[in-house]
């Protein structure tokens, strides 16, 4: 069991999940708000040319959270070097992440009919093909900077698709519960009633905390087994002063 293990408590994991929580959940407030205009307008060229960059944008804000908080619980586990890898492997992970999300979610809004008053089961189809590119991207992009700190540190992609995959379903199933929409006030077309936006937004942030603590979870746990294999030749990363 190396140093870094213990120290990466379960205390740690628990804030490892919120800070996804939290990030996860200012993107998506990033979405709602900025993509009104956009969504049900048919999926044309224009309208996923403007998904993407509301995407990318979302990425932006919600990867600098959740980079430099993340930086700061890792620091006292990892040498500068990685810590440097990590913050720009998140922040760009985040970015193109959200970006080919906004690209293929009006196309899977259609394939689900997410347009419609569709079941939940839909919802949940399609947000976690949306959510899994997500994952998959900023999973490979992390890889880049853990592969240098530990073994078989490509589980690190396969628990960051997964998890997020779990958790935008999770989200969708919360999101769609509580009212929420995949339409706005100005869509040209209205499958239903407006819910309003205190509606559509609290349901929104309540569907993130609970879907982004499932992320969180789920990839804290497996950093925290990660880290339990032994660095791959390269010098102590730990500052073992700060071992109990």
């Amino acid at each position: 069991m190396t140093e870094k293990f213990k120290l990466l408590s379960g205390k740690s994991i628990a804030l490892w999940a919120m800070i996804v929580a939290m990030s996860w959940g200012i993107g998506l407030l990033t979405i709602v708000v900025t993509a009104r205009d956009a969504a049900g307008t048919g999926g044309d060229v224009a309208t996923v040319i403007f998904m993407s960059i509301i995407g990318a944008f979302s990425g932006l804000i919600g990867g600098i959270f959740m980079g430099f908080c993340q930086r700061l619980l890792l620091y006292h586990l990892m040498n500068r070097i990685f810590l440097d890898r990590w913050i720009v492997s998140t922040h760009v992970g985040m970015i193109l992440g959200w970006f080919v999300a906004g690209i293929i979610s009006l196309p899977v809004a259609q394939q689900f009919t997410l347009y419609s008053n569709s079941k939940v089961e839909a919802w949940a189809a399609g947000m976690l093909t949306i959510t899994l590119v997500v994952g998959l991207v900023l999973g490979v992009l992390q890889w880049l900077a853990l592969q240098r700190q530990t073994k078989h540190a490509y589980w690190w992609i396969v628990a960051s698709a997964v998890g997020w995959a779990v958790g935008g379903a999770i989200y969708a199933v919360i999101y769609k519960s509580l009212g929420g929409v995949f339409f706005f006030p100005s869509s040209p077309s209205q499958p239903g009633p407006w819910p309003g936006w205190a509606t559509l937004i609290g349901s929104a942030i309540v569907g993130s905390i609970f879907g982004g603590m499932i992320i969180g979870l789920v990839t804290g746990v497996v950093l925290r087994l990660l880290l339990a294999q032994p660095s791959i030749g390269s010098p102590r990363s730990v500052d073992t002063a700060h071992l109990d």
